[in-house]
């Protein structure tokens, strides 16, 4: 929920009580609305982690700083970024950090995949 009420603080609401209002709902309404995404949302991140596990699936040091390297490049020929400064903040800890998160998420839905293939 918490997500969600920043998300909406986000996109120009200053409380997120005028939000509800907006909405014609309740806090409770929109929790009930929002339950069955948050709960999908749960079991899929047990199962990726589970399988993360018992698979040890890794990213390496060498995996993130060329994903840095390659959205770096990508932000300078796209939208005329300097390449020092665009780099410096992708090394952020932070972003670092949701870099890995994002590899790690791509080879165990890979692996998903491929289990699903028989492979």
């Amino acid at each position: 929920m918490e997500d969600f009420k920043a998300q909406v603080k986000q996109s120009g609401f200053n409380e997120f009580e005028d939000y509800l209002k907006l909405q014609g709902q309740t806090l409770e309404q929109l929790e009930e609305e929002l339950r069955p995404g948050a709960e999908r949302r749960s079991r899929r991140g047990l199962v990726m982690r589970e399988l993360t596990k018992a698979e040890n699936i890794t990213v390496t040091r060498d995996e993130v700083e060329a994903a840095v390297t390659a959205e770096a490049e990508h932000q300078v020929e796209h939208h005329g970024a300097d390449l020092r400064e665009v780099t410096k903040i992708l090394r952020r800890k932070e972003n670092v950090d949701s870099i890995e998160n994002q590899l790690l998420s791509r080879k165990v839905i890979d692996r998903m995949v491929n289990i699903a293939r028989g492979l």
